[in-house]
């Protein structure tokens, strides 16, 4: 039995070849699919470790205000804004900020077209003073101190074109609104 299989692999050394270079390439493709989607999913998680702070409260976890507005899903959720001092005075917390976000906010470039967000979707923040739990820091310019000013990152500064001390329009779920730029800050 032996001989006849030797005699047919030597008989077919180029079945035998391509068949051995079929395996070894599925092989390749099953460890690459693997490594690429855990090294993509290692990214997302160190994004979002990044990012996000270690406790988040908000209204749907420890309220229920029954308000209504323009949050995600098409609900606000607020969460009073004296609970950031209770918080803050409870043993053991490090850093305590209270923040707005708003989907929907979009760069409008001077010639009147929404900066490309690559799919990303646009979202308006507040500035968070508290350095060590901001996921963002200053670049150039000054941060923001009221209505009617605006910060934006590097890149959609590049972008754009705009500087700090421009008027820049911003898209939003509710009216357009015109602001001053006065900062960028760096893409982490």
């Amino acid at each position: 039995m032996w001989r006849t299989t030797w005699r047919n692999l030597l008989a077919h050394k180029v079945r035998l070849a391509l068949s051995g270079l079929a395996i070894v390439l599925g092989v390749a493709f099953v460890v690459g699919t693997l490594i690429f989607t855990d090294t993509l999913s290692k990214t997302f998680n160190d994004l979002f470790e990044t990012t996000a702070a270690d406790v988040n409260v908000t209204r749907a976890a420890a309220f229920d205000q029954g308000l209504a507005g323009t949050g995600a899903g098409g609900t606000a959720t607020y969460v009073p804004a004296e609970l950031v001092d209770r918080i803050a005075d409870v043993d053991g917390v490090a850093a305590v900020e209270g923040n707005v976000q708003a989907e929907g906010v979009y760069i409008l470039v001077p010639d009147g077209e929404v900066l490309d967000t690559g799919g990303a979707p646009g979202l308006g923040i507040s500035w968070d003073t508290e350095e060590s739990i901001s996921p963002t820091s200053l670049v150039e310019g000054r941060a923001a101190e009221g209505p009617g000013e605006v910060m934006i990152d590097e890149d959609a500064a590049e972008e754009s074109g705009y500087q700090v001390g421009d008027t820049i329009s911003l898209l939003t779920p509710g009216p357009r609104i015109e602001a001053e730029l006065v900062r960028h800050l760096p893409v982490r």
